[in-house]
């Protein structure tokens, strides 16, 4: 029994700490109450996306804007994300912090940090709208 527990804690000390990264997870932020679902979050989140992120994802976060092509790995098609990068709150950090932060990094991105530049607020406003166009898709 004592080799069982051995092997189990190798097996899980071994394993990369973002692969423990689940939704809900607290190390990336909860939403503000209401603000996903909001309407006016989501058309100030459409105003900021179109002018700071449209560049890049493209205007309907399909990740075919006009840089897109020069860039790489390309800009992520937000419109088709699984699992924790799915999350309201990965989405807030990645806008934050940038692609290269750990957790979940793309060790090459060329996704910029926009902590610097926008207030929480309108990153949760971009957030909101991302959802928006998420739940629009059929």
């Amino acid at each position: 029994m004592g080799r069982l527990w051995i092997w189990i804690w190798i097996c899980l000390s071994s394993v990369p700490p973002f692969l423990g990264c689940q939704p809900g997870d607290p190390s990336f932020p909860s939403p503000p109450k209401d603000i996903l679902s909001s309407p006016e979050a989501q058309r100030a989140g459409e105003g900021v996306f179109l002018k700071h992120c449209a560049i890049c994802h493209g205007a309907e976060g399909h990740g075919d804007g006009l840089q897109a092509i020069n860039l790489e790995p390309r800009p992520a098609d937000l419109r088709n994300l699984r699992g924790v990068r799915a999350e309201p709150g990965y989405w807030f950090f990645r806008i934050k912090e940038g692609g290269k932060k750990e957790p979940l990094a793309r060790l090459h991105s060329a996704m910029p940090s926009w902590g610097d530049h926008l207030s929480d607020q309108q990153i949760w406003e971009v957030v909101a709208y991302l959802k928006s166009l998420v739940a629009g898709q059929a």
